[in-house]
């Protein structure tokens, strides 16, 4: 028997989240916050021997960003002509927007492959134009990982173009976890378009990535993200993009020990409860004088303070996170 709206609203939360057939192959799994999402079970390929696969359709509900059963229907029919084309539709939703040019710096397992693989070493091998899509190469190996490390950008200095001290700090940190880790199936996103950075042409996410590879190694999988011009960008836009992914495993969030407070009160606000959210930080404060670190930390605290002001009335069932964002937070509602 299908459900209705009315049904799906009386839904209860329980102490682990649960699914519930809404009909015509889309669910609804109940959160043990509350949250109510809406998923389409399909196989692909189409067929007897297709595998089972679950797509994520949105939070349910009638507010801006949300989907009511109706508009699931819909958007369940138009994914299944995707489907018998032989497209996954969980892999082939996902575009990027990018606001400026700049260099791309990838590999063989970059978002854009390398075409030419003789020129690996030169590392800068293309012009990033204002939009780019996510392969379903790509999709289809992020979902298959065990782990998401998430390492937060930092400044890059206007006139040498280096990373800071933290930044060079943080991509140590992660090549340890990464060396240590009792799994070798990850993937890495490097977060940040970043503020003015002066004749510098390279996003931090792309700086980032470069030190790592020219210092340690080049990742397994990685994502260079261009959206995110501070730490509640980096939640909001990495949340967003695993869940379009379908990504909802272990996530470790690589920052700085005088950041660590205020990325997990960040993280830990704009994920919900399907990741396993983990953090790991450098060791920076034990080498920073007294009056440095009352600085820091008083900086840290005032940020802390504005983003739950900010973030006060959050709440994704009503509003998407990166919608809520632009709307309430001054470095993304001017854009």
């Amino acid at each position: 028997m299908s459900l209705r709206d009315r049904d799906l609203r009386e839904l209860k939360a329980k102490n682990r989240r649960y699914k519930v057939s809404v009909g015509n192959g889309i669910y609804v799994e109940v959160y043990p916050n509350g949250g109510k999402y809406l998923l389409w079970k399909y196989h692909f390929p189409s067929g007897r021997k297709g595998q089972q696969r679950w797509y994520q359709i949105g939070p349910y509900g009638n507010s801006d960003g949300q989907w009511t059963i109706k508009n699931a229907q819909e958007e369940k029919d138009r994914l299944d002509v995707l489907r018998k084309e032989g497209i996954d539709p969980r892999l082939n939703k996902l575009s990027l927007k990018v606001k400026r040019k700049s260099q791309l710096i990838c590999s063989n397992n970059s978002i854009n492959p390398v075409k030419n693989l003789a020129n690996i070493k030169e590392k800068i091998i293309a012009e990033l134009i204002e939009f780019r899509d996510i392969s379903n190469d790509l999709g289809n190996q992020v979902v298959e990982k065990d782990l998401c490390y998430i390492i937060l950008g930092h400044e890059i200095d206007q006139k040498t173009f280096e990373l800071s001290t933290s930044g060079k700090n943080r991509c140590k940190v992660l090549a340890q976890q990464i060396k240590s880790s009792l799994t070798k199936k990850y993937c890495v996103f490097f977060m940040g378009l970043g503020r003015l950075q002066g004749k510098c042409k390279l996003s931090i996410s792309e700086c980032m990535f470069k030190y790592f590879s020219d210092n340690y190694f080049i990742p397994e999988q990685y994502v260079l993200e261009k959206r995110s011009l501070d730490t509640v960008g980096d939640a909001v836009f990495s949340y967003e993009l695993l869940n379009f992914i379908g990504f909802t495993k272990h996530v470790c969030v690589v920052t700085s020990d005088w950041h660590l407070k205020r990325s997990k009160v960040i993280f830990k606000k704009i994920f919900d409860s399907r990741f396993k959210l983990s953090f790991c930080a450098t060791s920076e404060l034990d080498d920073m004088a007294e009056m440095d670190k009352i600085k820091i930390n008083n900086n840290e605290e005032k940020s802390i303070k504005l983003f739950r002001k900010q973030f006060k009335n959050y709440n994704p069932k009503q509003l998407c996170a990166s919608k809520f964002l632009k709307i309430n937070h001054l470095l993304y509602n001017k854009n």
